[in-house]
Parts: C-alpha cells; structure tokens; sequence
C-alpha cells in the first residue's frame, strides 16, 4: 500500500505542476529513510525525466501527502471536472483520463520487471485477451464488502461489453484479503476468476514489490 500511495503522491504533483503551467516537478527519493528498497527508481521502476543537480534549484515547494490529498481541485468529487494542459495537446480532458495519460508516463517499470509481470499475468490469464478486473481494497475499513454487489456489477458490465452477456475471465487485485474471492467462488462456482494475491502457496518467485506489478 505504501507504494500504491507513493505513485499516487508522485502523479498529483505531476498533475499540479502541469497545471501551474509554469513549474517543474522534482522527485527527490530519500533512499536513507525510505521504506523503499535501495535504488529504488532503478531497480524496480525506469528512472523519470531527466537527472538533475538538486544545488541548481533556487525556489521549489514541497507538499505534503496530507496536502495533495485534502486538495479537492486536485481530487475533485465531481467526474465531469476537467483540464485543458496546451504543450501537452490536451484540452477538457477529464481528470480520470488525465490520470491515466500521465500514468502511462510515470509509469515505467524496469525490463525485467516488465518480463516478469508479463509472464505471470499470461499464466494467470492463460493468455485469455478478454477479461474483467475487479480491484478489492480494504485499505483500514473492516466493513465486509458484499460479494452480491460486485456479481451485479460483473453481470452488468459483460452485457455492456461483451457477446449475449457471456462472463469472461475475472481477474482478483486484493490487499491479501481473500475471503470476498472465496465467498465469490461459493455464490458463482461456474465463473473463472484468478488472483495473483490469492494464489495457492508455491515457490516464491515475486519479491512483494514485483507481486505490485502484477496485481
């Protein structure tokens, strides 16, 4: 979770920067007291940008976590909130979308990160093209999450997309909490559903950063 919400960190103040038009956003990964493993950006994820001498920057600004998330214009409750960034070609873009756009950016995990994730997620996937993600999050809420909800949603989104309604295979991103995908399989036993979190124990063959990527 903790590198979840560092992405999350990362991707708000590139969105801020952006906007601000004028500014620059510097990533300064404290490898003394991060959490991180050593090199981080390096090892796991393709280096962002360019380098540069943190001694050239004269003004800068740091925000805080707390700030970036009580930021309601950089996380606004209305869908419809849009932003128009011109160097970028990017106008009325909605702030989903643009999340996904500068992700694909941030986004860069290192060759053989990739090769790995990709391997796995063909196995799991069993090379299937069409799927539906569901991600379960429990995060600090212990409120039981009704698997009943969630089947209306699959049933819903496969009429949407899919030929007569037909469930594809459905793919598991939990916080280890297995118990819903277990409850999951007693309601729809003829539905196929993986998980990578939820795998049944075997060679260990993912670091817990890499099973990240997968999930």
């Amino acid at each position: 979770s903790n590198l979840a919400q560092a992405f999350q960190y990362i991707l708000l103040n590139a969105i801020k920067a952006l906007e601000d038009q004028s500014a620059c956003l510097y990533l300064h990964v404290d490898e003394e007291h991060s959490s991180f493993p050593r090199n981080f950006w390096g090892t796991l994820v393709q280096p962002i940008g360019i380098r540069i001498d943190p001694a050239t920057i004269k003004n800068s600004t740091t925000l805080s976590w707390d700030q970036l998330s009580e930021d309601m214009a950089l996380q606004p409750n209305d869908k419809d909130t849009t932003s128009t960034i011109p160097f970028l070609h990017l106008e009325d873009i909605p702030r989903n979308d643009l999340k996904r756009t500068l992700l694909r950016r941030l986004w860069r995990p290192a060759k053989n990160i990739r090769h790995k994730a990709c391997n796995r997620l063909d196995e799991l996937m069993e090379h299937e093209k069409d799927y539906i993600a569901i991600s379960l999050h429990h995060g600090g809420n212990k409120q039981h999450l009704k698997a009943e909800l969630y089947i209306e949603k699959v049933e819903q989104v496969a009429k949407e997309h899919f030929d007569a309604g037909e469930i594809p295979l459905i793919f598991f991103a939990t916080d280890q909490d297995c118990s819903l995908l277990d409850e999951f399989r007693k309601l729809k036993p003829s539905w196929r559903m993986v998980s990578e979190a939820c795998s049944p124990p075997k060679t260990v063959w993912l670091t817990g950063y890499e099973k990240f990527f997968v999930e």
